[in-house]
């Protein structure tokens, strides 16, 4: 398969630049022509090669004022969704274009994964990841889950507070609409926030999730008279059903505030934890293995759902806080 083709001019001659092959295994083919009727000629220019690189996919050629050439692609890294590298392009005697680092004498090149920036002002940059919800609003870097509703967020001075809007109790975690959630940071990380149930109802819950076609959470729920601490993991399957399960933890007599946190290792493997006041950190097992979305990678967040149409329960989440490794 050929897709995404991109269509340039350069020196009076034509240019098709399209990745082939797959997303995950594929390589860059670059086409030229005299005229956009032909004859086309061919070159596969960039393959993964030994690097770890895989696909490379998609991608764009720029060309900066100051003359220098850039090609953009994506890598395919799973749970980690697509990962956007910058490669290094020069034009050969042949006319043809050399990606990356040379393989061999006919153009062939691969990824590198280091390289020079290009010659650009630096502009300061910094990753968007931890968030102490200035203003009781989520940052940029969170996307709901569906369509957001004004009625999910609640005001609050310090602090997320999310209402326990109502959905249906056979909704698994992975059809919930008011999931936030923003990307994974890194191969390696550290999540900790922490949750003030302010429920009202039986059923109404609030917790951590990892989201994806493989999901879990870590989740606080009011079961009357007390709070029930527990880990639910689940799955879709092929036939787009979702199956989902429970594991009972620790049932909360009374607690104004419970920490909650995972860490995510290589492979997207994710160990939750749990504190309560004056206690240590209480690792979760089983531990679980994250899994991709369609087309995208996993993403984590947090949520609060009721089970009753006028639940007027909430839960305020503190600061989101982010470490990586």
């Amino acid at each position: 398969t050929l897709e995404g083709p991109k269509l340039y001019k350069r020196n009076g001659e034509y240019w098709i630049f399209a990745p082939a092959g797959g997303v995950k295994r594929g390589w860059q083919t670059v086409m030229r022509a005299p005229r956009l009727s032909g004859p086309w000629q061919s070159r596969d220019v960039l393959h993964q090669g030994d690097s770890p690189i895989n696909g490379p996919h998609q991608g764009a050629w720029v060309e900066l004022e100051n003359g220098e050439n850039w090609f953009f692609h994506f890598q395919d890294k799973g749970v980690y969704g697509r990962i956007v590298h910058l490669q290094p392009l020069s034009w050969r005697a042949d006319g043809w274009p050399q990606i990356g680092q040379r393989l061999d004498d006919h153009g062939k090149g691969q990824p590198v994964s280091l390289h020079r920036l290009p010659a650009l002002p630096l502009a300061p940059c910094c990753l968007q990841t931890s968030d102490d919800f200035p203003c009781g609003q989520p940052g940029l870097q969170w996307q709901w889950q569906a369509n957001p509703q004004r009625r999910w967020l609640m005001p609050h001075a310090q602090g997320l507070r999310l209402r326990c809007a109502a959905t249906a109790s056979d909704i698994s975690l992975y059809r919930l609409p008011q999931l936030l959630l923003q990307k994974f940071p890194a191969e390696r990380f550290h999540v900790q926030t922490a949750v003030h149930p302010m429920f009202s109802q039986d059923g109404d819950e609030a917790g951590i999730a990892i989201y994806g076609q493989r999901f879990a959470a870590l989740r606080v729920r009011y079961c009357a008279p007390t709070l029930q601490l527990s880990l639910c993991h689940g799955w879709i399957d092929d036939r787009g059903e979702t199956h989902q399960e429970s594991i009972e933890l620790e049932a909360i007599a009374a607690c104004n505030e419970i920490a909650l946190g995972f860490r995510v290792d290589y492979d997207g493997i994710v160990r939750f934890r749990y504190r309560l006041t004056q206690r240590e950190w209480q690792q979760v097992t089983p531990s679980f293995s994250a899994g991709a979305g369609k087309w995208i990678g996993a993403r984590m967040g947090i949520y609060a759902r009721g089970a009753h149409e006028n639940a007027g329960g909430s839960a305020v989440f503190s600061p989101f806080i982010v470490r990586l490794q």
